[in-house]
């Protein structure tokens, strides 16, 4: 595990508008959201991820792996964020969600202090070490930007985490 700051990681357009931004895509149809950065969705779901299941009690609501995502490919953790994007339709629900990121974190073993955010190396270390990991700041870098494409005006206050990273 080792700190990053968040410039570092690659913006994709949103495929309805084409604006950039850290986007996750949500549809009932397929795998769960994607990663903001890469568009992977499958995390720890697949694969290796039994060997994990084993290991791992999901309903621990105070183990960090239960609140946040992590994808393997780039070796970041990140949340689902605010709304950029919803449409419902009959059976189905398609959404594109803001990415939120730490922003500062605390290793919990050393108690130093990091501006940026945790990066793991391979499944293997963000499973052994995201729990010293005590999150300290969360941001939404896109503003709680909404999609012009949206089927639905979103209202509400806005995102609590808004602002540049």
């Amino acid at each position: 595990m080792k700190n990053i700051l968040q410039h570092a990681l690659k913006q994709n357009p949103c495929i309805l508008c084409g604006t950039h931004g850290y986007f996750c895509e949500s549809s009932m149809g397929r795998c769960g959201p994607s990663c903001p950065c890469c568009g992977y969705r499958h995390f720890l779901e697949w694969g290796e991820s039994a060997t994990y299941r084993a290991r791992f009690d999901w309903d621990d609501a105070s183990d960090v792996r239960n609140q946040y995502l992590y994808c393997k490919e780039c070796g970041i953790v990140f949340a689902l964020g605010c709304l950029h994007y919803e449409a419902k339709f009959i059976h189905s629900e398609d959404r594109i969600l803001n990415a939120h990121f730490i922003t500062k974190w605390k290793h919990r073993d050393t108690q130093e202090v990091f501006h940026g955010m945790p990066y793991f190396e391979n499944p293997d270390d963000w499973f052994e070490h995201v729990n010293q990991v005590e999150v300290l700041e969360m941001q939404c870098p896109q503003s709680n930007l909404i999609c012009n494409r949206s089927r639905r005006y979103f209202q509400g206050d806005g995102c609590p985490l808004v602002g540049s990273l």
